[in-house]
């Protein structure tokens, strides 16, 4: 059985933050995180199975915190459009603190797309919430979590558009147009 350390847990993640926030994934080393803590390296992989388990328990850490900020800021939005953008925003620096990271995951499509799945829903929860919480039709929830989450990682549509996006989807929906 494990020798189990006080407070290892916390130093190898505070200790690995640093390091990948400094020096990036690629560069992340393992032994040198041990090192720092003073720990042996076994103790790491007693903790976390993988350098990849590791990084995703920090990055577990942050999204669970963007989207605790999420939360408290669509309670303090007076429209939904604002609480759409206000989440994007939250979402934006989550993606910038991983940028380069998921550039280099890119080659595990199939866990990328898991990951994509899991994001896209826990965002359709809170766009329902805050459309709700409007008394808005709650249709589209999906369609703005999904182009949300495309906006903030491909970049391929600015804040700009997605705000035109939305002003359109939710004043078609407020004066009930049909497409």
């Amino acid at each position: 059985m494990p020798k189990i350390i006080e407070g290892a847990k916390d130093k190898i993640l505070a200790c690995t933050r640093k390091h990948y926030f400094e020096t990036g994934y690629t560069s992340l080393s393992l032994r040198q995180i041990a090192k720092e803590c003073h720990l042996g390296v076994g103790t790491i992989y007693n903790y976390f199975p993988s350098k990849d388990d590791l990084i995703a328990c920090i990055m577990l850490e942050d999204w669970l915190t963007c989207l605790n900020e999420m939360d408290t800021s669509i309670k303090q939005v007076s429209s939904p459009q604002d609480g759409l953008m206000k989440m994007l925003h939250h979402l934006d620096n989550y993606c910038q603190m991983y940028e380069s990271l998921f550039k280099e995951a890119s080659s595990s499509m199939h866990v990328i797309q898991s990951r994509h799945d899991l994001l896209v829903h826990q965002m359709q929860d809170r766009v329902h919430h805050l459309l709700t919480q409007f008394q808005m039709d709650t249709q589209f929830s999906l369609l703005l979590a999904e182009l949300m989450l495309v906006t903030s990682t491909k970049k391929t549509i600015s804040s700009d558009q997605f705000e035109k996006a939305v002003h359109q989807l939710l004043r078609k929906e407020t004066n009930h147009e049909q497409f």
